[in-house]
């Protein structure tokens, strides 16, 4: 019997916040959409996802709203027979893809902030208020996850004239005509215009996080189709920058070249590892998710921790 979830209700959260019956009809319209939407543990994003849900529902008890949903887990683990480190999982009965993936590229560059990590919303409209003075140009934008724990997260959505985009894009699309390895001197000035704005984002919102010893999960989004995404856990700036260095982003555009010759990815995710590009995992038009036999361990872990501390959360 399939396991229906509660996603989210009008009841004031643990944020304070509170959701419209109207905001949980939009979102019932989403799951039950043509594209997917992914069951993640904790909102997790550097995880391969556990499946998908669908089936969404809005249902009044209560005097309240309730917007539940079918969880369908991935039922079918697969090795890649080309890499034994790799293992594709999907749902037999559910070959939508999933929603994730951005194809569309921006006009600004859209920073996505989360005001549940500061120590007060002063404090967000404030870091708000500073990105704009560093960038006038950006757009900002405010979203939730409503996990257990709400990592310091920050997400950077490029648009095509950021000079990473562009040492990225003959991954994307291949009649894209081939950017030389060697940077011209006007996407050099772009670069250290980009790094800067990486260092202060990050200077910035640790002097507003709590507590401020946290490191902050950066992700960077180059949009398109398919989309490739950048994800960084960090507390020091120059890690990042370092790692955003054109011979150091070699390896990504090598492995999306091969996966691109073996499946129809939507949407790449790469990890920094110790100062290198790791892949992580992929999602599929087919609805697949292929990862690392490791980010799936890792994913399995935190499953189960979880559920311990929902036990005890629930004891209590």
């Amino acid at each position: 019997m399939a396991n229906r979830l509660v996603i989210s209700s009008d009841h004031v959260d643990k944020h304070g916040d509170r959701i419209s019956k109207e905001a949980l009809e939009s979102a019932a319209e989403i799951i039950n959409g043509d594209r997917s939407v992914k069951l993640s543990i904790d909102h997790k994003r550097e995880m391969p996802p556990i499946g998908k849900i669908g089936d969404a529902l809005v249902e009044k008890k209560d005097d309240h709203f309730y917007l539940t949903a079918t969880e369908i887990p991935f039922d079918i683990f697969e090795e890649i027979p080309w890499n034994s480190n790799l293992l594709k999982a999907s749902c037999s009965d559910n070959k939508k893809p999933f929603n994730e993936p951005n194809f569309e590229i921006p006009e600004k560059l859209i920073v996505d902030i989360d005001p549940h990590i500061f120590k007060s919303f002063d404090d967000f409209n404030n870091y708000q208020q500073v990105l704009k003075k560093v960038k006038p140009d950006i757009l900002t934008q405010q979203y939730g996850r409503k996990a257990l724990i709400n990592d310091p997260e920050i997400i950077l959505r490029l648009t095509e004239y950021y000079f990473l985009y562009k040492l990225l894009k003959p991954t994307i699309d291949k009649t894209f005509e081939k950017t030389t390895e060697k940077i011209s001197d006007k996407l050099s000035d772009e670069a250290v215009a980009f790094y800067d704005f990486i260092r202060k984002s990050i200077t910035e919102l640790i002097s507003r996080l709590k507590p401020t010893t946290r490191p902050i999960s950066y992700i960077i989004q180059v949009p398109g189709n398919p989309e490739i995404e950048l994800f960084a856990r960090i507390k020091n700036p120059e890690e990042l920058i370092r790692a955003l260095k054109p011979h150091k982003i070699k390896s990504i555009k090598s492995d999306m070249q091969q996966f691109s010759d073996n499946f129809q990815i939507e949407k790449a995710q790469f990890i920094l590892e110790k100062g290198k590009w790791k892949f992580n995992y992929l999602l599929t038009a087919n609805g697949e998710a292929i990862g690392t036999k490791k980010s799936f361990k890792k994913r399995d872990r935190k499953i189960e921790y979880v559920k311990e501390k929902t036990k005890l959360k629930n004891k209590n």
